[in-house]
């Protein structure tokens, strides 16, 4: 099973038909950066992009999401790590799920502004710092071929981490990382709700100030 197989499976039963659209768009603009770039590497992002859309038309990913039940996002088990979409299961996500979202470099900055409560801090002591000084950014990103704006010029980022400590996240587990991540930054450029508040309450740049007695 080559990668492009294997994150279609991962992703199978996982998106609605608006979510496999957008994600369509993004998988499509992905492979003409790289095909921009020529040689073997604009071949392959070919081959990828025909196996991806073999994979959209046959609607393979609503076959899954009817067998497999509705899996939205809602709910994640303590110690495991899955998907995590809609706005209430952010703030109210559990044990690993919340080391996943603060891995998050935006969670991450504002929880160090203040701007969120970060669960009140109830999450994993290693996870701290932001992007590649996280931990668990690093484990999300461990391995996975990402493309980076350096210097105005698209370069294509592959890294592999060393750590240890916890081990490391599984392919599935990845994608739901990322799949968490992104509907994090969807959450974030569209709500003044702070994900990571179990009583949903707002970021504290938009709470109104208590009136004076």
């Amino acid at each position: 099973m080559n990668s492009a197989n294997a994150f279609s499976y991962a992703i199978s039963g996982s998106y609605t038909e608006d979510q496999i659209n957008k994600y369509g768009q993004y998988v499509n603009q992905s492979a003409a950066a790289l095909q921009g770039l020529g040689g073997w590497l604009a071949d392959q992002a070919g081959k990828t992009l025909q196996t991806f859309d073999k994979f959209l038309n046959s609607r393979a990913w609503e076959m899954g999401r009817r067998l497999l039940g509705n899996s939205d996002g809602d709910f994640v088990p303590r110690y495991e790590v899955g998907y995590l979409g809609s706005e209430s299961a952010l703030q109210g996500a559990q044990g690993h799920m919340r080391d996943v979202i603060m891995a998050h470099p935006l969670m991450q900055q504002m929880y160090l502004d203040g701007e969120i409560v970060g669960y009140n801090g109830d999450f994993s002591a290693w996870c701290t710092g932001v992007g590649e000084d996280n931990l668990f950014y690093r484990k999300i990103w461990n391995g996975v071929l990402k493309l980076e704006e350096v210097d105005g010029v698209n370069t294509l980022k592959h890294t592999h981490y060393q750590d240890t400590v916890g081990g490391k996240y599984s392919f599935r587990e990845r994608v739901d990382a990322h799949k968490t991540h992104a509907a994090i930054t969807h959450h974030m450029a569209s709500t003044l709700f702070d994900l990571t508040s179990e009583l949903g309450e707002k970021q504290k740049a938009h709470q109104e100030a208590p009136e004076a007695e």
